[in-house]
């Protein structure tokens, strides 16, 4: 049996209650969301007091928050939706900063919205370093910060978070990437790299095994800088979902907040 698509994110959703065999409601209602063949596919379970947050909402909210940031934005890649989890990236349209490994990268303010209907992730924004040539995301989500909301009763989502805040979030954010732009530089000088550069990202940072072919395959320049922007790629592009994340905010903790590991990278001096 082909598996159900959902090309529109904002695609109709009902609850229906679970009912017993004897005809009573209980405690349970089925989230149900239209295919592209208009068939309501059942998605998940939740209780009676359950908030669901549409995507249309979850988006609503963050244009509320960008509309109050010092940044216009852009969309960074078209949504996905696969009838469970949405996402969509989006970028703001000025600089921070740049970074010059022989052309010049524009470092901006990245913008992540995640949401879903089967409860594997809570509501949320996430901001993270994009870079706009190769729209790569460098994330870290302890230095540059995230917002994780509650599926709690209220007005479908409004209640959930205070927009000035946010928008003033967005700003500190802004200010923390621009002190990382010192360290993306350095990377670029870091020299030639090593085969124990190398293994020491391989034993210290989040990818699938099967991907180091990939990264290699997308390392562009003999440095630190390079590695970084081929492990950014497969995390940001080849990966998907919770995998994509996991594997970037591994790349994030490994350049900034192990800094002991990352001198040792550079290097060029890793232990087996």
């Amino acid at each position: 049996m082909a598996q159900p698509k959902f090309s529109d994110p904002f695609t109709p959703v009902e609850f229906e209650p679970i009912m017993t065999r004897e005809g009573q409601e209980t405690n349970r209602q089925i989230i149900k969301v239209k295919d592209d063949e208009g068939i309501l596919q059942p998605i998940s379970d939740v209780s009676r007091g359950y908030q669901l947050i549409t995507n249309e909402t979850a988006l609503q909210i963050v244009h509320d928050v960008q509309t109050r940031s010092k940044f216009s934005w852009a969309e960074m890649t078209t949504p996905t939706f696969d009838g469970k989890r949405f996402v969509a990236n989006f970028m703001s349209e000025d600089e921070i900063a740049s970074i010059k490994d022989g052309v010049s990268r524009s470092m901006r303010v990245g913008l992540r919205i995640s949401n879903s209907y089967d409860g594997s992730c809570r509501f949320g924004i996430q901001l993270f370093v994009a870079f706009m040539e190769c729209l790569n995301q460098f994330h870290s989500a302890n230095q540059f910060g995230n917002f994780l909301l509650r599926h709690t009763s209220g007005d479908g989502g409004n209640n959930l978070l205070d927009a000035e805040d946010a928008a003033a979030q967005i700003s500190r954010c802004a200010g923390v990437m621009l002190d990382t732009a010192p360290v993306f530089k350095s990377l670029v000088d870091s020299g030639p790299l090593t085969f124990q550069n190398l293994l020491h990202a391989k034993q210290n940072v989040d990818l699938p095994p099967t991907r180091w072919g990939d990264v290699l395959d997308h390392v562009e320049t003999d440095s630190q800088w390079g590695l970084l922007n081929g492990m950014t790629f497969v995390a940001t592009h080849n990966l998907s979902g919770g995998g994509s994340l996991r594997s970037g905010e591994s790349i994030g903790r490994y350049y900034l907040q192990n800094d002991e590991l990352a001198k040792t990278a550079r290097k060029g001096k890793a232990k087996n």
